[in-house]
Formats: C-alpha cells, structure tokens, sequence
C-alpha cells in the first residue's frame, strides 16, 4: 500500500462536474491508465448498503466514473451486497438504477460466498467471500464518506465488507466483534480483494447515526488513493475527527500498515485544511458485537425486506 491521495474540490453532482473532477483526480495520480488497461474486467465497489439515499455513494459518481472506465475500453459492472435489501431496491431508491440504465452498465448483488485463500491476510489467511468479486480483473472501491455508530467514522476499508454476501456480515459482528479482531478481520478484507484504487465519495457526507440513518453534510471533495489508510487519515482531517479515535486506524498502526500520523501523508491537489469543517456530527457509539437475538432479528428483517421486494415486482 503507497499514496500519495489526490483531494480534490467538487461541490456538485452535477454528471459533467463529477466527470471532470474524476478525470483530474485521476491526473493527480498519474491517470487513469495507471489503474486499469484495455480488455480488463474492471468491477465497481460502491457503498449500497440500504435504500436510503443519504448512506449511499452517490450514483452520478458510480456512473461516471464507470463510462470513464468503459471508455478506456474495459468491461465494468458495480456490485454490492446490502445489509438491508436488495440490490435493485437500493439502487432504484437512489436512481442509480435509471441512471446505469441509461449507460449500459450492469449492477448485479455478490452471491455465492466461496472460502478462498489470503496469503496478504496479516491475521485471517482464509476468508469467504462472494465468487463473483473474485472474478474481477480490477476492484475499484468506492465509498461514501460517513458516520458509523460502532466504528464513528468509515471511508476506505470498511466498505470493501461488502464483499462479503448476505447475513454473513451480521455473523461476522457477533463471532468477532470484540477489542481489534472486527477490524482485523475488515482490512485482511481489503487486502483480499486488492482495489487498484479507493475514491471517497465527500462531496456529500453523512453525520450522524450512521451508518444509514443520518444526515447529508456537504464537504465538497473526492478523497482518491492506492493507499487506504492514508485516504482514511485525509478523510479524518477533513471531519476534524481523531484518528486515536478509531478502531480501524488503530488496528492499522498495530500491523504496520498505516502512517503513523497525517504529516505523513503526501497530498496532492486541495488542501485538506481548506475544505475542513470543525461542526460534524459523530454519532454516540453502541457495542460493536451484534448479540445472537440481534443477528436473529436482522436476519428475519432482511428475509422480510427480499420478500417485499419479490412481492412488489409481480
């Protein structure tokens, strides 16, 4: 994992600002070529994880940054797997199914869990997680910026999780949601999966009790890195959040993986002390260990959101 980050400035999801503000970022890093080559199987990792909008990357930066992909002439679809839902009840709440309608790009939900090996693994040399993300040539990763009730603050690392099909994310929490082994678990995640690269999506956050209920809050910026843990650190800087304060950052330092501190951290394009804000909501913190009756319950609830969704398209 290296940086440097690209931040770049964008107060707008306006399609052709979000396509130029891409294609800058990109430029800060050496372009896109630098990512992704002709004829490769490029997939898309948005954050998808329920069919409110506000806990969603936004889909005008899914879609466009997948037409850039298509046009350097790779194959792309985007895929996640939501906690609560479906696939195209998410994507249809946010209108990123109209919009990847529009342009021809597939969505599809990770299914077929397969235990695979992790030689990159520093703690789980095994891990199961959907075969379909597996099959990517290249794993762009692209997360929305925002609040988390049990870890505060997620950007970069967290959301490759859903990577991981179904209720199994749920059993996760309840097997190892104790001291580091939760974030343990979610980094040997992302060191599974290999994104080429980590756009942050901060052009509208979310505060609050995340990671679904909260509020949007714009920041204005594309957080954009190889390296996640230095994303996350430009991320923290721009919420004004403590990066003492976060499990995942912790357990980074831990393994030797993660910059120490953001001076570190070689930034290019914005500063993050310009586009800072001091006033973000974090949300009051709950245990991260999901109790069994818990699990049991999101379990039923998700089973009861599927079965709604299947009745309303007959």
């Amino acid at each position: 994992m290296n940086g440097p980050v690209a931040l770049y400035q964008l107060d707008t999801y306006e399609p052709a600002a979000v396509r130029e503000a891409l294609s800058r970022t990109f430029g800060l890093l050496g372009g896109l070529k630098a990512f992704v080559k002709p004829g490769q199987y490029v997939l898309i990792k948005p954050n998808l994880i329920s069919s409110r909008p506000q806990s969603q990357t936004n889909p005008v930066v899914i879609v466009e940054l997948a037409k850039l992909i298509k046009e350097a002439g790779c194959r792309v679809a985007v895929a996640d797997s939501p906690a609560w839902g479906s696939i195209t009840s998410c994507a249809r709440k946010s209108g990123l199914l109209t919009l990847a309608g529009q342009s021809d790009i597939p969505i599809f939900e990770f299914r077929d869990p397969v235990k695979t090996d992790n030689p990159a693994g520093m703690i789980h040399k095994k891990l199961t997680v959907s075969r379909q993300a597996l099959e990517a040539d290249v794993v762009i990763n692209v997360p929305k910026l925002k609040t988390h009730q049990q870890l505060k603050l997620t950007a970069a690392i967290k959301n490759m999780f859903g990577v991981v099909p179904g209720k199994r994310k749920a059993w996760w929490h309840f097997t190892a949601g104790r001291d580091h082994h939760f974030a343990y678990m979610l980094i040997d995640t992302y060191r599974l999966m290999k994104p080429a690269l980590t756009i942050i999506d901060a052009v509208e956050a979310m505060q609050g009790p995340g990671p679904i209920r909260g509020d949007l809050r714009p920041l204005g910026a594309l957080v954009a890195s190889q390296d996640p843990f230095a994303a996350e650190l430009v991320a923290c800087q721009l919420v004004g959040c403590d990066p003492k304060s976060l499990m995942l950052i912790q357990a980074g330092w831990n393994l030797g993986l993660s910059p120490e501190q953001i001076e570190q951290v070689e930034v290019v394009g914005a500063c993050p002390e310009q586009l800072r804000v001091d006033d973000f909501d974090f949300p009051s913190l709950i245990p991260l260990r999901f109790s069994l009756p818990r699990v049991v319950k999101s379990t039923a609830k998700q089973a009861w959101l599927l079965c709604q969704g299947r009745l309303g398209r007959r």
